[in-house]
Parts: C-alpha cells; sequence; structure tokens
C-alpha cells in the first residue's frame, strides 16, 4: 500500500492523462530519473486500485457499490490526512498555485458530482487544490459539495464563495508571506484583500469577479497589441463591499491592477510585483 500511494503523490508531479503512460519505456510519459516499473508493475498498480476501499471508523468495511455518507466522510477524511502528510513531508517555495480540478468518478454517490466539459475528466468531483508552484505537489484541497454545504463552510458569510474556498485551501500557510497565484475564479480585489490579511500576497487574473476593479477602463487604454497599464489603490483590510463603511484607523494595503494586450487585453490584481519589464518570456504551444 506504500508503494501504490507512493506512485499516486510521484505521479501528481508530471500530469500526464493517460494513466498507463507512466509505465511505456518513452522519455516523453517515463522521465530518466525514475521508472514506475521499478517499484510495482501497472497491472499490480490497477488490481490495488480496483480494490481500494477505505474502512469505517469502527474499522468495518463495505463492499457494497453504494457510497453512502458515512463512507463519502471517510473519504474526506483519508483525503485530509495526506494532505496534513504532504504539507509536513514538503516545504514549498515562494509561489504557491491554487486551482481546479476534476477526480474521475463513474459510481453512485450522495456527495456533489460535477460536469466540466473542458476537463480531461469531465464528470466527478470538483476539487479546488493548492499546489507548489515548483514542484506541482497538491499541498492542500477541498471538496466542492454543492451549494447548500458549501454556503456554510468557513469565511463564506464574511467574504464570499470564491474569496472563502481560497482562504480555506491556503489556510496551513496564513503568515507565511507566500505568494499564492490563481485565475480568474478566484482572481478579485476581495480575495487579495482577504490574503493579504491573512499575511499572504496574491496575484490572479480578474474576469467576472471585477466589483472594485477598473476592468473597463484597462481594457479600453490597453486595446492594441502590447500595451499596459498599471494602478493602485489602497483599500482597507476588511471585505471590499464595506469598504466605504470601515473606520479611519482601519489597516490598509495597496492593491495593484494591471493589464496588457496580446491578442486581446488581460487583466491582473495583485498584492506583490513591479510594472518593470521583465525577462523575455518563451510562449509554448501545447
Amino acid at each position: 500500500m506504500m508503494k501504490f500511494l507512493g506512485l499516486c503523490v510521484r505521479a501528481s508531479m508530471y500530469g500526464v492523462q493517460n494513466r498507463r503512460n507512466y509505465w511505456r519505456e518513452v522519455a516523453q510519459f517515463n522521465p530518466v530519473d525514475f521508472k514506475f516499473s521499478s517499484v510495482m508493475t501497472r497491472e499490480h498498480f490497477e488490481r490495488v486500485l480496483a480494490s481500494l476501499i477505505l474502512p469505517a471508523a469502527d474499522g468495518t468495511v463495505d463492499t457494497s457499490d453504494q457510497v453512502d455518507d458515512a463512507t463519502w466522510g471517510n473519504v474526506k477524511a483519508f483525503a485530509q490526512a495526506c494532505f496534513n502528510k504532504w504539507q509536513q513531508a514538503w516545504g514549498p517555495g515562494e509561489f504557491l498555485t491554487i486551482d481546479e480540478t476534476m477526480v474521475s468518478w463513474e459510481g453512485t454517490s450522495p456527495a456533489h458530482i460535477s460536469y466540466i466539459a473542458r476537463k480531461p475528466h469531465p464528470l466527478g468531483f470538483q476539487v479546488k487544490g493548492l499546489h507548489c508552484s515548483r514542484s506541482r505537489i497538491m499541498l492542500n484541497a477541498e471538496f466542492c459539495e454543492g451549494e447548500r454545504v458549501d454556503i456554510d463552510k468557513e469565511h463564506v458569510a464574511q467574504w464570499g464563495k470564491s474569496t472563502a474556498v481560497t482562504l480555506r485551501a491556503s489556510a496551513p500557510y496564513h503568515g507565511t508571506f507566500r505568494t499564492v497565484i490563481g485565475d480568474s475564479y478566484f482572481g478579485s480585489c476581495n480575495t487579495a484583500v482577504a490574503m493579504r490579511l491573512h499575511q499572504l500576497y496574491f496575484i490572479g487574473n480578474v474576469k467576472t469577479g471585477h466589483w472594485g476593479y477598473p476592468k473597463a477602463y484597462l481594457k479600453q487604454v490597453c486595446s492594441r497589441r502590447g500595451e499596459q497599464c498599471f494602478l493602485t489603490k489602497t483599500w482597507p483590510l476588511v471585505p471590499t463591499r464595506q469598504a466605504a463603511e470601515a473606520p479611519p484607523n482601519t489597516p490598509t494595503v495597496e492593491v495593484i491592477a494591471g493589464a496588457h494586450c496580446d491578442k486581446k487585453p488581460t487583466c491582473l490584481v495583485g498584492t506583490r510585483g513591479r510594472s518593470t519589464p521583465g525577462a523575455t518570456a518563451t510562449r509554448f504551444f501545447r
């Protein structure tokens, strides 16, 4: 079992979509520094995966196909135990990345099942995961459990859904002043302020979460390829929709709004960085 779990963690570092490719003797899929077949054959791995059942708290095992609420709780507890162990074993670098992913599911379950057509595995459990940006190792994650369950989770009432899940996923690293990078689901002025309140920096893409963000202006001034613009605004460390009512002595943070135009304008929000040109970037097409 330890070998099986070790291969699962190792596989997460490479992101190959077809699981069988990890055992192929091709450098593109099987990195030269590690061979999956040296630990366990693919057939043995598949048998363990097919037989894996999580026991209940009293040690009993339900072998039926139906996953009830108690078993779903065991799945979440097992996942959290893995996350805790990974956090102890791996010290991430300066940057953390938060993103959504799908865990394929073909069985029956009372848990919330999502369908996102653009994903490699479109049907399954949707997971909001926090990763070390450099190693791509998942450090923490949270299952999406549907609107009725998620609405009662920590931080939602104060900060809203997308900001709240960012705070919960990054909670083990609050106070470390690392930088969390997120896509447009997580990116907003509200998230940038909330993360800074918990002593983390944030950089994110802005699309729909643009309350308090000068999205229209930035798209107007960055309409031709190569144009860019950066603005700053001082926000009190409270939810952005409550900023107008914040007491005068409330601590503040400077939030950066930036945009650049490639084929179309891209809007960013952050609490760290500068507008001076960086190193020339090379674009890779898949």
